[in-house]
């Protein structure tokens, strides 16, 4: 799925009799979202996993601008003195946002140079933007990324004043990106660190149900009541499941392998196929981990459901 969004910018020293238009043409995509069938039940369908998923954070769009620049012919009641024409490449869509801004709100000192600087296409210079994919091999891109490490090792390069609204920004992600690097050490270390690695919105977050998210949370931290964890802890004499009696009644035996609820499995499981969820395990079904963000809260429900079936939740 996609959008368009078009950006018209008008500036007050336009000639308005001048026919000429720069149009830029903002295309949003969702590679991850893929509507079957052209109907209204599709899009609404979609359009509301669109939505929840904006919601947790979980949506990655891509993002693209195109440029039309009129050609010379169409500038009327205006005199061009053509001097020559050059085309910048980069791979940065921010900074080509930055420069389409009239108030920038972040690197507003260079952002202003960079905007004085392209005032020469008043003089009959034609300067044209072109955004390439980063990393592709793309040779002009490559001398791109060469000069600018040359530019960050050029010892008379200018610093400049970091403004007060870009540190109140990088302030933040500064301290998320340390608490990320010390939980995911912590993570590691314990049952958690299959689900997750850093502090990320997750799909399971906000549920409806108190009770399933105790439940939910009590699996993934393996600190649960069944008889495998209580015997560790001392608190059961027996650690094998009521059921099986050979087998312990552990987390992974529960969910996946224990026969007493083989029916309900089986229902899961094709209802998971039908998602186009192919893995069985722990990771998927707690944490939905490996499946689209379009189709997490769907295996998470999925999940929630099969714990209802059971009947077990007072025991986990």
């Amino acid at each position: 799925m996609y959008n368009v969004k078009k950006i018209i910018p008008t500036s007050s020293s336009k000639n308005l009799t001048c026919p000429a238009r720069v149009v830029l043409k903002e295309v949003i995509k969702f590679p991850d979202y893929k509507i079957e069938s052209n109907t209204n039940y599709e899009k609404k369908k979609w359009s509301k996993m669109i939505r929840d998923d904006m919601c947790y954070g979980n949506i990655r769009p891509e993002r693209r601008i195109y440029y039309h620049l009129p050609p010379s012919d169409l500038h009327l009641h205006t005199v061009l003195t053509k001097l020559g024409k050059a085309v910048v490449y980069t791979d940065s869509l921010s900074s080509l946002y930055l420069l389409l801004s009239r108030h920038p709100r972040s690197s507003t000192s260079l952002v202003h140079t960079i905007q004085t600087a392209l005032h020469l296409t008043n003089e009959g210079w034609e300067i044209a933007f072109q955004c390439v994919p980063s990393h592709a091999g793309i040779r002009g891109n490559e001398v791109a990324d060469s000069a600018a490490r040359m530019a960050l090792t050029d010892v008379n390069t200018t610093p400049f004043p970091l403004p007060l609204s870009a540190a109140k920004r990088l302030i933040p992600r500064v301290c998320r990106s340390t608490w990320n690097n010390t939980l995911g050490d912590a993570l590691r270390i314990t049952s958690m660190g299959q689900y997750r690695s850093d502090s990320s919105p997750q799909p399971w977050i906000r549920k409806k149900s108190r009770v399933l998210d105790v439940t939910l949370t009590r699996l993934r931290l393996g600190h649960t009541t069944l008889t495998a964890h209580l015997h560790r802890l001392r608190l059961s004499p027996d650690p094998h499941c009521p059921w099986c009696m050979n087998f312990l009644e552990t987390i992974e035996h529960f969910l996946l392998q224990c026969p007493h609820f083989h029916s309900h499995r089986v229902v899961l499981q094709s209802q998971l196929l039908a998602l186009n969820v192919t893995t069985f395990d722990l990771p998927t079904l707690l944490a939905a981990a490996g499946v689209p963000p379009s189709r997490q809260h769907a295996v998470i429900r999925l999940t929630c459901a099969f714990l209802r079936k059971t009947g077990q939740l007072p025991r986990l």
